[in-house]
């Protein structure tokens, strides 16, 4: 995979952890017609993503998998994800603090 799709995922899911969107809004704004930018094809097949029910919404939100990449990737972004305790239900995925990776699938 190549630097730039892996930057652009990382993108995404920081920008899935910082705000609640819809699946709609999400697929819009990160789908593209470029065969060489499958940034959401990517994250999804990755599982570093993923939709749930919320107040009768398709909502995103970040999955183990994505969180532990941003940690490894981006420990500065994540570290202020953390300490702003941004929206995300943070009890589905162990507790930022009790975050634990093992395995992560990330490819080069």
């Amino acid at each position: 995979m190549s630097e730039t799709v892996e930057n652009l995922i990382l993108d995404l899911i920081e920008w899935i952890a910082r705000k609640e969107h819809t699946y709609q809004e999400t697929f819009d704004a990160w789908r593209t017609s470029c065969p060489r930018l499958t940034v959401w094809e990517d994250a999804t097949e990755r599982e570093l993503l993923e939709s749930s029910e919320a107040s009768g919404r398709m909502v995103m939100r970040p999955t183990l998998a994505g969180l532990c990449l941003l940690r490894e990737r981006r420990p500065h972004i994540y570290s202020e994800l953390e300490r702003q305790r941004y929206w995300w239900d943070l009890g589905q995925v162990g507790g930022v603090g009790d975050l634990t990776c093992v395995g992560t699938d990330r490819e080069k």
